[in-house]
């Protein structure tokens, strides 16, 4: 029997953004998938024993937990500097945080690291992430370099970009994420809106990821006369009230949600008139999948990552004038809420073009991939 170890420090990490539902999702998927001959064996933090059950239950089928002693962020720091490390077996990791390390020539064949790069800001817009998370996954990029058999990416656009970056040749695989299966439309989500207090009509942002400073074009549209006067509705933390300060936008046009309930999230998603994605891709877009997926249409700006992953299904916004972004973002949003045609027009090809992304098919791919190696 074959064990392959999923690093799942990202399911019990704090609030429900991108990383996390990336992470649980395809734990889920690789235990639903696996091979007869192989089980997963999780590797995480040392925590709390409620949270080892949370993970358990979040996904079932697992073989066994191997605890870490050390904490999350003592694990982060240690593995970067390629300390404390897990000996033997294969092992996947959903995103960069991943035990590698110089490998002992002898042990048996099956010995293998796949890491997961989401995207190459720590290079492209170091600005954009929290404080001393730039230089840790540059540091851990660059281990990968040394000792991952393979890095899995969510598009072609990550791929080159990393090309540029260090010298990882043929072992990149391009590797999609899919719809999240948790986000299906409640039968009781008119009653789910009225308590959550969503407006009759709203434009839709999701920011979790790793700046909500990326919400700032869009907000700063809103309070343009030739801009949309729709209310705003935030998926997101309780902080994104700061860039909404900082936008200068009157708060009453914005509400700010992080419900804990996957149903309320479907129920705020798929009310939506326009979902709206107004930075740079971050992560593995799985917001515009999620949207396409419900049905909703999709606005975002014309980044290689994001239209690579909407494929015309969505409207694009040129940023070639970066000074004018702002009033453009506003002006075509304006116009578009106006437009039914155009609003049933990308809710069809948005749906069909979710219809590409599934999690099985993910999965399938990574086994593969653990297969050639």
């Amino acid at each position: 029997m074959t064990t392959l170890r999923v690093v799942l420090d990202q399911v019990i990490a704090p609030g429900a953004g991108e990383p996390t539902r990336y992470a649980l999702q395809l734990a889920r998927e690789l235990v639903a998938s696996a091979p007869q001959d192989v089980v997963i064996e999780g590797l995480i933090a040392s925590s709390r024993e409620a949270e080892y059950a949370r993970v358990r239950a979040l996904v079932p089928g697992l073989a066994g937990l191997r605890k870490s002693a050390f904490d999350a962020g003592a694990r982060r720091s240690l593995w970067r500097r390629g300390l404390a490390l897990p000996r033997g077996g294969m092992t996947h990791a959903p995103d960069l945080l991943a035990p590698m390390g110089r490998r002992d020539r002898t042990e048996p064949i099956g010995v293998q690291t796949v890491v997961t790069v989401h995207d190459t800001l720590a290079w492209t817009a170091p600005e954009r992430l929290p404080k001393g998370e730039a230089a840790w996954r540059r540091g851990m990029l660059a281990r990968a370099e040394r000792y991952a058999d393979a890095v899995v990416v969510p598009n072609h656009a990550v791929a080159d970009s990393l090309a540029r970056i260090g010298g990882f040749g043929d072992r990149v695989r391009v590797i999609p994420a899919g719809a999240s299966s948790d986000l299906t439309v409640p039968a009781d989500a008119g009653a789910r809106a009225v308590a959550l207090g969503l407006p009759e009509r709203y434009l839709l942002a999701w920011s979790d990821g790793a700046s909500h400073r990326a919400l700032l074009p869009l907000l700063r549209s809103l309070d343009r006369t030739d801009g949309p006067t729709a209310p705003l509705v935030i998926l997101g933390p309780a902080e994104v009230a700061d860039v909404v300060s900082e936008s200068r936008l009157d708060p009453s046009r914005v509400t700010i949600l992080d419900p804990v309930e996957s149903a309320d999230r479907a129920t705020v998603l798929g009310r939506a008139a326009v979902l709206v994605h107004p930075g740079p891709a971050e992560g593995f877009g799985l917001q515009l999948i999620d949207a396409m997926r419900a049905g909703v249409p999709v606005v975002h700006p014309d980044d290689p990552s994001l239209e690579e992953l909407t494929a015309g299904a969505a409207l694009v916004v040129s940023r070639s004038d970066i000074a004018g972004y702002t009033a453009s973002l506003g002006q075509h949003l304006d116009a578009l809420l106006d437009d039914r045609q155009t609003l049933d027009r990308l809710s069809v090809a948005g749906r069909d073009r979710a219809g590409l992304f599934t999690w099985r098919d993910s999965a399938e791919k990574i086994w593969q991939l653990h297969a050639d190696l």
